[in-house]
């Protein structure tokens, strides 16, 4: 059931003409998190006839209508009015996943930076960043990105002053407490310390993103022997169980 105080600290406001967001506490905070994935996921089951696409971030979740057809305070009503159940939700499953990554190097080069910086030596660093669970916070800033948190904050590290034109897909970086990885080539200023071989985004499958929301990752670290057999074996992501919450 939904947290008494965040239900009251919860608002309604608009986006534009087509969409509604609430927002929870503007915080990053798992428990925050969870309560938005379960509104998402109701909301998406209930499928109501207005709603075009329901968008979950850290703590607030955009509701997207056909403004053509439905009067945006109409529908801002049934949103007040279902709020305090949306987040009262069957269990949902929720994957683990494991992410092999290869550390350092030309896979991981501002590792070397963050050991002199944070004054640990790498092999510390890789074991602080794959000792931890992380919950996949969201997805976005481009297809399949993955937001999650949190790290040690002992690696915590803030984003380079310069951003870099092209960060390889499958990096593994660091941005404050969180973690991420970068699906496909892009623009980015986090501080890469490994990459995956693992492909996250995959616009030729059914389902180009294996991992949702809510989903939980765990890092490995691998030789680079064993990064290009899993590149060359085109070999997939692990799932290591399944949960309900």
């Amino acid at each position: 059931m939904i947290n008494k105080e965040m239900k009251e600290k919860t608002k309604i406001v608009p986006m534009g003409d087509t969409a509604w967001v609430i927002y929870w506490p503007d915080k990053i905070s798992p428990t925050i998190n969870e309560e938005v994935q379960k509104a998402a996921e109701k909301i998406r089951k209930e499928n109501p006839p207005w709603l075009i696409e329901a968008v979950p971030t850290f703590s607030s979740l955009a509701l997207y209508y056909d403004c053509l057809q439905f009067d945006g305070e109409e529908v801002k009503k049934i949103i007040a009015k279902q709020l305090k159940n949306l987040t009262e939700t069957q269990k949902k499953e929720k994957k683990e996943w494991e992410i092999p990554v290869c550390y350092g190097g030309s896979y991981g080069l501002d590792l070397e930076n963050l050991s002199r910086e944070k004054k640990l030596t790498k092999d510390e660093i890789i074991k602080l960043h794959t000792q931890k669970q992380y919950i996949v916070y969201m997805l976005g800033f481009i297809p399949g990105f993955c937001y999650l948190g949190d790290v040690d904050e002992r690696i915590a590290s803030p984003r380079l002053a310069t951003p870099r034109k092209a960060v390889p897909a499958g990096s593994v970086g660091i941005a404050g407490q969180q973690t991420g990885i970068y699906p496909v080539e892009a623009p980015g200023g986090w501080q890469i310390i490994g990459r995956t071989p693992i492909k996250m985004y995959n616009p030729e499958d059914g389902e180009p993103v294996f991992v949702q929301a809510g989903d939980y990752i765990k890092f490995r670290a691998i030789a680079e022997e064993e990064f290009n057999e899993w590149k060359v074996n085109q070999r997939g992501p692990v799932m290591k169980g399944v949960l309900k919450q």
